[in-house]
């Protein structure tokens, strides 16, 4: 049985009229085990764990309590994320996908905060694993405290357009082998100047090659997506 069907952090459309239809500061959803937690503002606008990491960064930062000045983030978070990081001086350790990985980077660099975009957050001076239920209580605190609303708060990120395209390939050729598609990415990365980033890499279940892009507005990052994915030649 699927204990995330319909429902949930990843489906989020009746908890976004809910919030709306009742006047409420925010809404809070779980997913079906409870270590994720994604949260909607009183806009019924999901705010994603990019946001929520954010959040909470900005917070311990100014209290002085946040561990080393840096987060755990996978190499998927949002651009904005990253830029908003940066501005606030606060160090991102970036970890492969998955909260097995955001864990074992927090506790090599000895690390407090970290989490994922899908919400899986680990406040690790309270515990070493993610808990839906104690990232909706950190966060909830921090939106009481600061007077603030949650769309506000959220403002800390401009999140950027992201577009992921997949590839079929018939083998999985080292993407180093591939000088006409390193130049294609080289000369998009230009192109981006700082202002937004690619990521190339293969699925790891199917034959896909996977193209991220985020950037400054979606029909220029598409443009960009089609102009590597026609330099796949495997």
């Amino acid at each position: 049985k699927n204990i995330n069907k319909n429902c949930g952090s990843l489906h989020l459309k009746n908890l976004q009229n809910a919030v709306v239809e009742n006047n409420a500061d925010f809404g809070i959803a779980f997913d079906g085990d409870g270590d994720r937690c994604l949260f909607v503002d009183e806009k019924g606008e999901n705010r994603d764990g990019d946001e929520l990491i954010a959040i909470a960064a900005d917070e311990l930062n100014k209290r002085g309590e946040l561990k080393n000045n840096s987060v755990v983030a996978t190499v998927m978070a949002n651009f904005g994320f990253y830029k908003a990081m940066e501005r606030d001086g606060i160090k991102i350790i970036s970890s492969a996908v998955g909260d097995k990985y955001v864990h074992d980077e927090m506790v090599k660099n000895d690390i407090i905060l970290g989490g994922e975009q899908s919400g899986h957050i680990i406040f690790r001076n309270f515990l070493n694993t993610g808990d839906g239920l104690l990232t909706a209580i950190q966060i909830s605190v921090i939106i009481r405290k600061s007077k603030k609303s949650l769309s506000e708060l959220s403002e800390i990120i401009k999140k950027y357009p992201q577009i992921l395209l997949n590839v079929k390939v018939e083998k999985k050729v080292p993407i180093s082998e591939n000088k006409k598609l390193l130049d294609v990415i080289k000369s998009v990365e230009e192109k981006l100047n700082g202002n937004g980033r690619v990521l190339v890499r293969y699925s790891g279940t199917e034959p896909l090659l996977r193209i991220m892009i985020e950037g400054p507005d979606e029909q220029t990052i598409n443009n960009f997506a089609q102009e590597i994915a026609s330099a796949v030649n495997f």
